[in-house]
């Protein structure tokens, strides 16, 4: 049976050819399908040059060839309106006149419109209609990938003539050239003496043990460079084995690249759209976005809004709410809200709707699903932050809460401002004064003559022969003018004695940090450190090599039991963990990890002892026996060789030595249920959670226990647990009450919600990209990424019983972070604790009786 064909015309559209069912089928949008004439309407149309006829129905229409672009019109407009669709990266799209006869065409010069095209060591080359990538002189290639061009060595230097002070060499991408001699310096042509009266590495002695000082003959100076089998820019090197280009170890996201602000040595760089250490590298997500965080009510979906290009939480059909909190809409008695009411809400009935809704009470505003305090205020009756105002704001009409200047919040919460000094905050101590600092042009609070302290807190003046309060670059010596023992930093470091900072920054001078470290920028204080590398323990001025440790496990506490198990699991493991000790007369609540040792340490609530054992359980001893009576937490200060917990039935938070033989309560006042705690040794900061139902919330101090300050006390129920994410600079925690994990930042105070589905996460941990938990639900361990998604549930090993409490991921690196008390126990006699200045000499609660004095020397 013979076939009949139709011929059609179809615009923008996929076709696709079915061959065992011998049918073609296509999809199409905003499609134009007509029945195609017999005659070609192309075949009697002659384009311009450059340009092709295509057909459109019965009708036709001519474009420009790829590479090529319309010329417009005089008066720079367009007769008429229709364009073709722009395909790939770099196509530019032409616009058609009306006109039925052919028009005219420019070229595009794609080198101007083409970025990251040619090689690095190539140039871009215009043609007519198209472009060339030409490597550049002494490299070799298609010009998209050059290479550098070996010279041959015979007969190079035969038909070079060099000046007087200059000789032939062969170089490895610019083949035979002129050089200037030893001791000269030029462009090889004009040569002259390389200068004695310069500062180089011949003085400064900046070279890498693995670098040497020598003369550049292009620069006209000496140099640091980087022996044979070493890598870098002479004053750091690193052996050649170590480069991504040679080990192709960066993350599948990134590159090995090296560029003029790397000294063209290799490194690990994340693509574009990702972020991370080159090694490790994640999608850049917006925060708000549930489908990267997951935050949904379990009652709602996350879809896609098409207006804001975000994906948003919605509730299910059936359901009231924002999405992150849903409500039986079909729910009337006892309220609406029952599952949902903010606490800040009551259920009221509601004469209007005919049901029971919930309305957020006096001073908070909202939904009634999620009620935030009003920042609405009276002049007469001032609800704001005692650092606010009640002004009239004329955008709302409305006496609103404004924090003053050199704070920020809401007005109903203000917190200073870290960038505003005392200037205009004068939060200085009675016994100080606001100051300009002359190096660094900022003021500061300095305490007056007779008086010691930071400025914020001043004390009276006690010498520092008797009691140690100098910095840990300083010395107590003997002032002849004053005639009694004053604090002097050493030599490179100025300050008042008490606070001690280098003369110069490492950013200026990098040889003031220890050969095993490096010059970072740290974030909160703003400025660059000395931080000592990977494997070693220091304030970076000073760093001593650690030992090594197995690391990349978890430890975690269950009944009677501690158990370890990996952090991945592959198909060639037979076993997902084992008991690592059993304890059948404890109850095993708190588990650290001291990362310099690999010592383990642990608390239990059954005699309420504190206790250590080595990295595989066994020469276990009790550090502190009868101080304690219900240590529910425990944080390990690596850096200081210090110990804090939480004790539940003191009501108080203490700190002891490594050792356990001084120990110091810091904080026993306005504290009802302490739970979690943890330390940062980097920022000396130390931050607890407090589970009190009326009053739950997470505070914050030093960890000398001075400047307390509230972090959070809203949307909290049963906060349990803490832990710190290095990387991200965030503190994450556990809440019972609320079924979740969540992070804040510790610089912008950003709140994030990582994981809403919870059954009751009781203790935290952070390795690599995840969180993990314990839950006394679920009796098990779950995992999640740090930025969200979907949990998993982790098979546990057997050999425990009972709930699961604390748990640790062992790292095989301390993080590289350090304090005032790293060195030399801060020059401290007996506890050493950091501070937001430094660090504070303490004198512990069990080493002498009342007519005893602590002398700190």
């Amino acid at each position: 049976q013979q076939q009949q064909t139709s011929r059609l015309n179809i615009i923008r559209n996929h076709i696709d050819y079915d061959q065992e069912n011998q049918v073609a089928r296509y999809a199409f949008y905003e499609s134009k399908i007509s029945q195609l004439s017999e005659q070609n309407p192309c075949s009697s149309i002659q384009c311009g040059q450059y340009s092709t006829c295509i057909v459109e129905g019965n009708d036709y229409r001519c474009i420009c060839n790829r590479g090529f672009e319309q010329i417009y019109q005089d008066n720079n407009d367009l007769i008429d309106n229709k364009r073709p669709s722009c395909v790939g990266k770099f196509c530019c799209c032409c616009f058609v006149s009306m006109m039925k006869f052919p028009f005219s065409y420019s070229d595009i010069d794609e080198c101007r419109t083409r970025t990251r095209v040619c090689d690095r060591n190539a140039i871009c080359v215009n043609e007519l209609g198209s472009f060339r990538c030409q490597c550049l002189d002494g490299y070799v290639g298609d010009g998209f990938s050059c290479r550098p061009y070996e010279f041959p060595v015979e007969n190079e230097c035969d038909n070079i003539q060099c000046g007087q002070n200059s000789e032939c060499l062969p170089t490895k991408n610019l083949g035979p050239r002129c050089i200037c001699k030893e001791g000269y310096h030029g462009d090889g042509i004009v040569c002259e003496p390389l200068p004695n009266d310069i500062e180089d590495c011949r003085s400064l002695n900046i070279c890498d043990r693995n670098g040497e000082c020598k003369a550049n003959r292009l620069l006209g100076r000496y140099i640091c460079i980087c022996k044979a089998g070493y890598r870098g820019d002479g004053i750091v090197c690193t052996e050649e084995s170590e480069s991504c280009e040679k080990l192709n170890n960066c993350g599948i996201n990134a590159e090995c690249i090296s560029d003029e602000q790397s000294n063209f040595n290799y490194y690990c760089s994340c693509n574009d759209g990702y972020v991370g250490d080159g090694y490790t590298c994640i999608a850049e997500i917006n925060s708000d976005d549930c489908n990267m965080l997951n935050n949904c009510h379990r009652n709602a979906l996350c879809t896609l809004d098409l207006e804001m290009k975000t994906y948003q939480c919605q509730c299910k059909p059936g359901f009231t709410g924002d999405g992150y909190k849903c409500v039986n809409s079909t729910f009337v008695s006892p309220c609406v809200g029952l599952e949902g009411c903010s606490p800040n809400a009551d259920c009221v009935y509601d004469s209007t709707m005919g049901t029971n809704v919930c309305r957020c009470r006096s001073g908070f505003v909202g939904n009634g699903v999620q009620c935030n305090p009003s920042n609405v205020c009276h002049p007469n009756d001032n609800n704001c932050d005692e650092n606010a105002q009640c002004l009239f704001n004329d955008m709302t009409m409305k006496h609103e809460c404004q924090c003053k200047l050199g704070f920020y919040g809401d007005g109903v919460r203000c917190m200073v401002d870290e960038n505003v000094d005392c200037s205009v905050v004068n939060d200085c101590d009675h016994n100080a004064t606001c100051v300009i600092d002359p190096l660094t042009l900022r003021y500061y609070c300095k305490c007056n003559a007779g008086f010691i302290g930071d400025g914020k807190q001043c004390k009276k003046h006690i010498s520092c022969n008797q009691l140690n309060t100098c910095d840990v670059k300083a010395e107590c010596i003997f002032d002849t003018v004053e005639q009694s023992y004053r604090c002097h930093c050493l030599a490179g470091f100025v300050g008042d004695g008490y606070s001690c900072r280098p003369l110069r920054s490492c950013r200026d001078d990098r040889f003031i940090c220890d050969r095993n470290a490096e010059c970072i920028y740290n974030d909160h204080t703003r400025d660059f450190h000395c931080h000592c590398h990977y494997g070693f323990i220091g304030d970076g001025y000073q760093c001593a090599p650690v030992p090594n440790i197995e690391g990349d496990y978890i430890l975690f506490a269950q009944g009677m039991s501690v158990l370890r198990m990996p952090l991945e699991s592959n198909d060639q493991q037979q076993s997902n963990g084992s008991p690592l000790f059993i304890r059948s007369d404890q109850t095993i609540v708190a588990i650290d990890i001291d990362c310099l040792t690999g010592f383990i340490y642990w608390s239990d609530l059954v005699k309420g002892n504190l206790y250590k054992a080595t990295n595989n359980g066994s020469s276990a001893e009790i550090i502190l026996e009868g101080y304690t009576n219900a240590p529910e937490a425990i944080t390990i200060d690596w850096v200081s060789r210090n110990i804090y917990w939480t004790d539940s039935f003191k009501r108080s938070i203490e700190v002891a030595n490594l050792e356990g033989t001084l120990q110091k309560t810091l904080i026993d006042t306005d504290l009802n249920n302490p739970r979690g705690i943890v330390a940062h040794p980097g920022t000396a900061k130390l931050y607890w959670t407090d589970w009190n139902r009326k009053t739950p919330k997470i505070e914050y101090s030093d960890l000398d226990g001075k400047h307390r300050n509230l972090l959070i006390n809203t949307e909290l129920k049963l906060p349990n647990n803490l832990a710190i994410d290095y990387d991200r600079d965030e503190l994450c925690w556990t809440d019972a009450g609320l079924e979740r994990i969540e992070c804040i930042h510790l610089m912008s105070l950003v709140r994030r919600i990582v994981y809403a589905q919870a059954s009751y996460p009781f203790d935290l941990t952070v390795s690599h990209q995840n969180i993990y938990w314990t839950d006394w639900k679920t009796k098990t361990i779950h995992e999640i990424n740090r930025n969200g998604g979907v949990a998993r549930t982790l098979e546990i090993p057997l050999g425990g019983y009972g709930s699961l409490y604390g748990l640790v991921a062992v790292p095989k690196h301390c993080p590289r972070i350090s304090n005032a008390c790293a060195v030399r126990n801060g020059g401290c006699k007996h506890l050493c604790l950091p501070n937001d200045h430094g660090r504070s000499c303490v004198c512990p609660d069990n080493a002498y009786h009342e007519d005893d004095i602590c002398n700190e020397i």
